[in-house]
Parts: C-alpha cells; structure tokens; sequence
C-alpha cells in the first residue's frame, strides 16, 4: 500500500508527539511504501530529515513562516467567523505542494497526522485515515459547547 502521510511536525524520536508520530511512521515504512509532507518552523529539522529519508519514499518539508503574535491571530479569526488553530495550520504553501504530491504520485490513503491538518483539500475519492492523537477535537468540541462567555 502506498501512503501520503501528512504531519503537522517532523515526526522524531525524542519528544511527545513528535515520538508518537516517528514510531507510527517506523511501523508503517515496515510493511507499506510511506511518503511524508510536513510543517517545519522557525529553520529546523536538516538532522530529522535525514533520519525521516531512510524511512519515506518521499520526503517534502513545508516552511511555516513566523506570523503575528497568537493572540492577535486568535482575535482576527474570531472577527473572521474561522477557526484559528485550522487557520495556523491549513496553509497555501501545503497545499501547494500536497497537490503536486498528489498529481505526481499515485496514493492508497491519505493519512493527516492531527484533526488540526484535516482541512486539506484532495481528489474526491481519496481514502483519509485522520489521527486525532490526544482527543483534541472533542475536547475543543466540549469547550466550546460549555463556554458560556464571548
């Protein structure tokens, strides 16, 4: 099986999600043919991507540029009626190069490492597996049902 996987991080070894999704990687470079597309901020990740090539068949790393202050991106994305985490991670240069992915390769699945990737947009018939890791929907979900103030 071929797989897209699509992470908000560089899947690595030696922090939490980061871990979680390096070890979810490992397991599926095992028996299937893995490509990985994911963000990277602030200039890291030349060490994790040697160590992510030995496991990918293909390997795109997207740039997130350094925005304004979060606070202020949280009070715009709420006068703008969207979401701000899908904002913050849903971005034009992803979904650039998710669509070249998608036209030069041929995929089973697309896997989104994270609720939070899950805005993308793919060909219609494309198989989507989204790991929500630590619930975070449906605790954003919860919160926003029983938050009472604006």
């Amino acid at each position: 099986m071929r797989l897209l996987m699509v992470s908000p991080h560089l899947p690595h070894p030696s922090w939490g999600a980061g871990m979680r999704s390096y070890h979810l990687l490992k397991a599926l470079a095992r028996a299937h043919r893995v490509s990985l597309l994911a963000l990277v901020g602030g200039g890291k990740g030349e060490h994790e991507c040697a160590l992510l090539a030995e496991l990918t068949q293909t390997l795109r790393v997207v740039s997130r540029a350094p925005g304004a202050q979060k606070r202020w991106q949280q009070l715009a994305s709420t006068f703008r009626g969207r979401s701000y985490l899908l904002d913050s991670y849903v971005l034009p240069e992803l979904q650039h190069e998710l669509d070249a992915m998608l036209s030069g390769n041929s995929y089973d699945a697309v896997l989104f490492e994270s609720v939070f990737m899950a805005g993308y947009r793919l060909p219609e018939a494309m198989p989507v597996i989204i790991d929500e890791h630590n619930i975070e929907y449906e605790l954003l979900d919860r919160t926003y049902q029983h938050e009472k103030g604006w």
